[in-house]
């Protein structure tokens, strides 16, 4: 609507101390300038949600925009080579710290597989504390401790020395997180 409209609008339903009071029952007009006051403040919610929808919108698609123009991934990709192969020189340089920031490597948990069935029936002849008992069922946190994985991936009971069927441990992948200043704060 145009401003004038507006104008004509505001004018038609008057000052707003005059509707603060409950009109009469015969006064149709006090009534006629309540239901057109609504009706424009209806109108004016609905442009300022139509606003926000369009700029909304706008600002979503440039957001969009300017997240692909800054990506870092490119910038990260090189960082990680870096760091890996610094890690592979030096087993220590786990963190690199510099003025801008930090190079993190951490070493993720080793995931142990169990073929349960299988595993269950070693231990119930072998390990009888690497089972629970109630629904005979591994005792996964208990097995972690007592097998040994050796350098060849083979794994063995930790006590005993014998191989141990049905499980894989496959080594954590390392990590790697570029951390800069304005995280740190």
């Amino acid at each position: 609507m145009s401003e004038a409209w507006d104008d004509l609008e505001q004018h038609l339903i008057g000052d707003e101390p005059d509707l603060a009071d409950l009109p009469a029952l015969g006064d149709i007009a006090h009534v006629e300038r309540l239901l057109r006051g609504v009706a424009w403040r209806r109108r004016k919610i609905e442009q300022a949600r139509h606003l926000v929808g369009t700029e909304r919108q706008r600002l979503t698609d440039w957001l969009s925009e300017q997240e692909h123009r800054y990506d870092p991934a490119f910038h990260l990709a090189v960082l990680e080579q870096y760091h890996r192969a610094r890690l592979a020189r030096d087993p220590k340089a786990k963190t690199i710290s510099l003025p801008s920031g930090s190079l993190v490597a951490r070493k993720l948990p080793d995931r142990w597989e169990f073929d349960d069935d299988a595993f269950l029936a070693w231990a119930q002849d072998h390990r009888t504390d690497l089972v629970r008992m109630r629904d005979p069922e591994v005792d996964k946190p208990a097995a972690k401790k007592a097998l040994r994985v050796l350098d060849d991936g083979q794994i063995i009971d930790g006590a005993s020395g014998e191989f141990v069927p049905a499980v894989t441990v496959t080594p954590g992948d390392i990590s790697f997180a570029v951390k800069t200043e304005e995280q740190d704060s």
